[in-house]
């Protein structure tokens, strides 16, 4: 919303441009998606921080936000896990400010699954391999009765 009273205080032509470069820097949000998706994280990281500073530029804090947390990923795949979570974390809080609900709801899923699946990370199994999930128990089987 404050956006649009922004841009209605502003010329026509300024509204177009601005209209226009946020456009492209959600197009440049959508391109370091697939960036990573392409396993090409540092494309990601640089296509996504130069989207996020143009969101920034233009007062879109909700999108400069999506745009930090889609960096996020891009770090932790780049193998930047700690930066990536610091960013993520930030993400949260810039779409917090920003006044998202759904973003709100589904941020907060996301970070408690994470810390979770954070929690889970370091244990190993007997094969040697890391387990990403609760510890694995051997089911308790009872005595066999004596006749």
């Amino acid at each position: 919303m404050t956006l649009r009273i922004e841009l209605g205080r502003t010329s026509e032509s300024e509204t177009d441009r601005l209209t226009y470069t946020r456009a492209v820097a959600i197009t440049d949000v959508c391109l370091g998606q697939a960036q990573l998706e392409l396993h090409r994280p540092a494309e990601a990281i640089e296509t996504l921080s130069a989207a996020r500073t143009t969101l920034l530029d233009i007062q879109d804090a909700f999108d400069a936000g999506r745009a930090l947390a889609w960096l996020a990923r891009a770090h932790v795949a780049g193998g930047a896990p700690g930066e990536g979570e610091e960013e993520g974390r930030r993400a949260v809080a810039e779409c917090d400010a920003a006044g998202s609900e759904r973003w709100r709801v589904a941020m907060r899923y996301r970070s408690s699954a994470a810390d979770a699946l954070r929690e889970g990370v370091g244990r190993t199994g007997a094969d040697g391999g890391v387990r990403s999930g609760p510890p694995r128990t051997t089911p308790s089987v009872p005595a066999p009765r004596s006749s």
